[in-house]
């Protein structure tokens, strides 16, 4: 459970497969040996596939809050430099958007439902690679408004 720290990032394959990418922001708070109050965090990479992906990409905005069931799945590529590459993400099997935080006058930011998807399990989702998605390109692309668009990288 935790923050967008960004808009997603949404791709729309040859086949009519919608995914889409955002990174979530997750806060812990604990107290160490010496009586202190820690705060920590961590970030995470969500992807999201077909009717998630798309919901998604119409609900979601940077600093709303989400709670993600899925699993984990360690993506591989080589770059252009022939260096290998690698990441964890978390592959969502479930999302629950979380309520619009109110402004500073009280009222909320926007009318966004509050919604839960979730993935049909029988769906075999294939990896980037069997896709032929370019991985370093995917680093690359910035949101804007949910169309992808190439930085100059």
């Amino acid at each position: 459970e935790g923050n967008l720290t960004r808009d997603p990032e949404v791709v729309q394959l040859a086949e009519g497969t919608t995914m889409t990418r955002f990174s979530i922001g997750v806060n812990r708070y604990y107290m160490n040996r010496f009586k202190e109050y820690v705060s920590e965090a961590s970030f995470f990479v969500i992807i999201t596939w077909g009717n998630i992906a798309e919901s998604c990409n119409k609900y979601l905005r940077k600093g709303r809050g989400v709670r993600v069931l899925g699993r984990l799945r360690q993506e591989r590529w080589m770059t252009k430099d022939n260096e290998p590459k690698d990441r964890v993400v978390v592959v969502a099997e479930h999302v629950e958007f979380q309520p619009e935080r109110k402004d500073k006058e009280g009222s909320f930011e926007d009318s966004r439902p509050e919604i839960q998807i979730d993935i049909d399990p029988s769906i075999e989702i294939p990896s980037p690679d069997e896709m032929g998605i370019d991985m370093d390109s995917l680093d690359r692309v910035e949101s804007t408004g949910g169309k992808k668009v190439k930085t100059s990288n």
